[in-house]
Parts: structure tokens; C-alpha cells; sequence
């Protein structure tokens, strides 16, 4: 699945509050309605259709107490 950019996002969305439906605003920038329709969603519920790509992402610590084993952390 393609990655969007903001800009992309803001535009569409700005079509989206101009009038434009789903189905319009996914055959003119050529993507599938079901990502539209995703971010439409956002848009409505909660005001943020930003990408989440990569958020919660990665390894957590399992150790932190870098004082025990006496690493500086200045």
C-alpha cells in the first residue's frame, strides 16, 4: 500500500469539505475509495487524518536503570 503524503491528504480533504464525495474525490487522484473513506472518517470523528505510519513502531527497552550499572547519563 502507498504511502501519502500530508500535503496529498490536506488537498483531498479540502475537496472533501468543498462538496466533493467519496467516490469523486477517489477517481479523480486515481486511489482506492476505501483510503478516502478512511480518511474522511478520521477527519470527521476526531479531526486528524495524519499518517500513523511508523507510530508504536520499534523495540522497547527492557532495561533502564542505567545507574545500577554505573553508565554515566550526563
Amino acid at each position: 500500500m502507498p504511502s501519502y503524503s500530508q500535503d496529498f491528504r490536506d488537498i483531498v480533504i479540502n475537496k472533501y469539505k468543498a462538496g466533493f464525495s467519496e467516490v469523486e474525490l477517489s477517481a479523480f487522484f486515481d486511489i482506492d475509495k476505501r483510503t478516502v473513506v478512511s480518511w474522511i472518517g478520521l477527519y470527521n470523528t476526531t479531526g486528524d487524518y495524519s499518517s500513523k505510519q511508523g507510530v508504536g513502531c520499534g523495540r522497547v527497552a527492557s532495561f533502564t536503570d542505567k545507574a545500577l550499572i554505573g553508565v554515566n547519563c550526563t
